[in-house]
């Protein structure tokens, strides 16, 4: 019998140092392209009617997910994908940030542990997550607006991808 609550101890023992080892650090990345964009011959269109509802519906996604910063590229159809997301997170602003320049944007989020989402383009959007991650990730065709990118960055050194649904319900 004392053996067999010296073996509980001893387990109770380890299991306390086990949950009283520091967390690991975690940082997550949400990653989108902007949703559907009016088609009105100009460089920089409004979000249509049904990529405005494709916004509010990654506001409701990720309502849940307390957001260290927002990064987007500064055309109007990634900023209006985000300003809902920005509306209900209670951050103040945006963090622009160049589409040419997606080392330094996964530099920064590399630096500093958080959650955050980035919004950008089909051209950029599989580029940073293969940068975050380090290994290739399959582009985006002009039509794809249904991809939300879920990565999550251990202290260690190991990458999570995860595909998330972000289809709005009819």
């Amino acid at each position: 019998m004392k053996k067999f609550l010296f073996g509980i101890a001893i387990a109770l023992f380890l299991n306390a140092c086990a949950t009283n080892t520091p967390a690991d650090n975690i940082t997550t990345v949400y990653l989108v392209r902007h949703a559907e964009k009016e088609n009105d011959g100009t460089k920089d269109p409004s979000l249509s009617q049904q990529g405005q509802v494709r916004a509010t519906y990654l506001a409701q996604l990720l309502n849940d997910v307390k957001l260290d910063a927002i990064y987007s590229t500064p055309y109007r159809r990634t900023t209006e994908t985000a300003a809902p997301v920005l509306t209900q997170s209670g951050l103040d602003s945006l963090t622009s940030y160049a589409g040419n320049d997606l080392e330094d944007v996964a530099q920064k989020i590399h630096a500093k542990q958080g959650t955050y989402l980035i919004v950008g383009h089909s051209n950029t959007t599989p580029q940073l997550v293969s940068i975050l991650i380090q290994r290739d990730v399959a582009p985006l065709e002009e039509s794809d607006f249904d991809r939300l990118y879920k990565v999550t960055l251990h202290s260690d050194g190991d990458t999570h991808l995860e595909m998330l649904p972000y289809t709005p319900p009819s």
